[in-house]
């Protein structure tokens, strides 16, 4: 997520890690492999407005499916 914004709708870095940790724990129960950019929340251009990949963000997510296609 947009770590700025959410930070200004009072969303705290530290509230938003355990959502992470949530959403990465049940994507893995179910078997599914995950990507996590939560790393990126600050980055600028990573995201484009609230919840769209930018530039910078499509590229680490083209990388990741990539990389995700050639271990299959």
């Amino acid at each position: 997520v947009n770590g700025p914004w959410y930070d200004y709708t009072g969303f705290p870095k530290e509230r938003r890690e355990v959502y992470y940790k949530k959403v990465r724990e049940q994507v893995e129960k179910a078997g599914y492999p995950v990507v996590d950019f939560s790393g990126h929340e600050y980055d600028k251009y990573f995201l484009k407005d609230t919840i769209h990949l930018g530039w910078k963000g499509w590229i680490y997510f083209d990388e990741a499916v990539q990389k995700f296609n050639s271990e299959k």
